[in-house]
């Protein structure tokens, strides 16, 4: 497996919004709508000047955005926050969406990472790129691999992980409660509860080869 860094010059509406106000902004996760050009955003931002309410305003004002909600964490001047957009700057480039497995904007670029079966699939992926007249700069492409066992888990299970480990819901004391967790997925907080319980235990078999 190739794992690519790639970048494009492209801005991202709201994220280039809130920078504009001193916002930091962490993308945790950039999903694609399936029957249009929009997509939903789960981020995590750093505000010291504006509160909750201020940053939906903000981002909601920003053309192309149909829904933004900010709820406050634990952490001082944290918040979590979905952005659903009617037309986003990704789907506007043309870029397949297919080997993508990351999209987080910064205030000057689309950074992507993609993963490829070999070298020939990335090749092909290039190709399609420059026929659609899309300049993408690969910053990096690398093999995947590690002697460990991996667990073989469902692509909602690694998303769900991922993003409780970056909002603290691993850390002590917890800095996001499973209620937050929850709503940022769209589903209930037992719901939550049991993909976790799952996917912890098909590590713990994994690791110890159970």
């Amino acid at each position: 497996m190739l794992v690519a860094r790639m970048r494009i010059q492209v801005q991202c509406p709201w994220v280039r919004e809130l920078a504009k106000n001193g916002v930091n902004v962490n993308v945790l996760q950039c999903i694609p709508q399936q029957n249009g050009p929009g997509s939903s955003s789960l981020c995590l931002v750093t505000s010291e000047s504006l509160k909750s309410e201020e940053l939906r305003a903000v981002v909601k004002n920003t053309p192309s955005v149909e829904k933004a909600v900010f709820k406050e964490t634990l952490r001082d001047s944290t918040y979590i926050g979905i952005v659903k957009t009617r037309r986003c700057a990704c789907a506007v480039t043309g870029i397949p969406f297919k080997h993508l497995i990351k999209v987080n904007p910064s205030t000057e670029f689309l950074n992507f990472t993609a993963l490829f079966e070999d070298g020939e699939e990335f090749k092909r992926f290039i190709d399609e790129l420059e026929n659609k007249h899309i300049t993408m700069v690969v910053e990096e492409v690398s093999h995947s691999a590690s002697d460990i066992p991996l667990p073989v888990l469902t692509a909602k299970q690694e998303k769900l992980l991922k993003t409780a480990l970056k909002v603290g819901f691993y850390d002590t004391p917890r800095k996001t409660k499973m209620a937050e967790l929850a709503r940022a997925f769209g589903t209930s907080p037992r719901a939550v509860s049991e993909m976790l319980r799952r996917a912890h235990k098909k590590i713990a078999e994994s690791l110890l080869n159970t």
